[in-house]
């Protein structure tokens, strides 16, 4: 069975919440990331909290990734 990993950028509060949920996921904080194939790995970024240059970044990786917006405009 492949395991749940879940990268999330840009809030400790969220992290936080998932792991107390314990749902059997892999969760981590760090900025250093290790895409391991065999791991379905997704990236969640809390755009307000992170700067312009950094976000960019996480275009041009090939890392599935769900952007989180305050702003409902977008």
């Amino acid at each position: 069975m492949n395991n749940i990993h879940l990268h999330i950028l840009g809030s400790e509060t969220l992290s936080s919440l998932l792991s107390e949920l314990d749902l059997n996921f892999i969760i981590s904080i760090d900025e250093n990331i290790k895409y391991n194939n065999q791991n379905l790995f997704v990236r969640v970024v809390l755009v307000e909290k992170l700067s312009l240059i950094r976000i960019k970044k996480y275009f041009s990786e090939n890392i599935p990734t769900i952007f989180i917006f305050n702003n409902k405009d977008y």
